[in-house]
């Protein structure tokens, strides 16, 4: 079975049984490397992050123009 089946799938359950899938999928996989022992804590990377807005080196975008991105297809983006 392909993503796009399993993701379109998903999409027809109910709201409560698609966050407790999406709660059973990040059970099942590693923590993100900014979680895990040994790298950056995430209050580090959320300052640099910050700083870089701040400092003009990155350019935010409007949280709806990001959430279109996301929702394109990867092929697309």
């Amino acid at each position: 079975m392909n993503r796009a089946r399993v993701f379109a799938g998903a999409l027809s359950l109910p709201e409560e049984d698609r966050l407790e899938l999406v709660a059973e999928l990040l059970a099942s996989s590693p923590p993100p490397e900014v979680l895990r022992e040994g790298s950056k804590g995430l209050a580090e990377v959320i300052a640099e992050r910050i700083e870089s807005v701040r400092s003009g080196k990155t350019k935010p975008i409007p949280a709806r123009q990001a959430l279109t991105r996301l929702r394109r297809p990867k092929s697309s983006r």
